[in-house]
């Protein structure tokens, strides 16, 4: 897995924002969600990977 190699904008804040704060995350419970393109997943991935 790749991280997505994109600048992040305070736009990609906002909407997640947006979302979780909308009907649309009526399911989400106490999940931690990264807006970081990928990278937290890629390291984890490597580090399980190497060990």
């Amino acid at each position: 897995m790749q991280p997505l190699r994109l600048s992040g904008h305070p736009r990609c804040i906002a909407d997640t924002a947006l979302v979780l704060a909308s009907g649309l995350s009526d399911f989400v419970r106490g999940v931690v969600r990264p807006v970081d393109g990928g990278l937290m997943l890629h390291r984890n991935s490597r580090s399980s990977a190497e060990g």
